[in-house]
């Protein structure tokens, strides 16, 4: 059975282009979509073509303003530089075969080690300036960011067993 082909595309503030990617749909749960892709994912956006080493899934939750990715470990596939990176962004839109969200800058991310902490914190203050984001839009990530920072934390699923469920079905899933 062909799998379904997920163009997945951040943009920034104005519509102003960031990553792009094709991942491969594996499923849906109570906790959204799934896709997923093996080693050898590239992923672009203007000036900088990247080939990941690793498998990801990423999971797209409906109404979520975040997507996260959970990465496999290092040394058994690559070198991932962290176990779970959630972007905070605008919730989602999916036509047809794409999903599309604005990147708002501030990340939650794992370390291999069980460290979770808030990333880019320095580069929502100065695009909140430099863009002009509207009120709502800096309630909205900073409320989304505090929400993902928690959960991540606390293992709240899909951050606990589920995400790595996922993980360890990809190289199956994508055969």
């Amino acid at each position: 059975m062909a799998r379904q082909t997920v163009r997945v595309v951040f943009s920034k503030w104005g519509n102003r282009p960031h990553w792009r990617f094709s991942m491969q749909r594996l499923g849906e749960d109570a906790h959204g979509v799934w896709l997923g892709a093996g080693a050898g994912l590239e992923i672009s956006r203007p000036g900088q073509v990247v080939s990941l080493d690793y498998p990801s899934v990423m999971v797209v939750q409906p109404g979520r303003p975040y997507t996260a990715i959970f990465n496999a470990s290092p040394g058994l596939s690559g070198n991932s530089p962290c176990a779970v990176y959630v972007d905070i962004t605008t919730p989602p839109q999916w036509r047809g075969d794409e999903v599309a969200m604005v990147d708002l800058d501030l990340d939650v991310v794992q370390s291999w080690d069980g460290h979770v902490f808030m990333d880019d914190e320095d580069e929502f203050a100065e695009h909140q300036q430099r863009y002009g984001y509207p009120p709502e839009i800096v309630a909205l990530a900073t409320d989304a960011c505090a929400s993902a920072l928690a959960a991540v934390a606390n293992a709240d699923e899909p951050f606990g067993l589920v995400g790595r469920a996922w993980l360890d079905q990809v190289n199956s899933l994508l055969r």
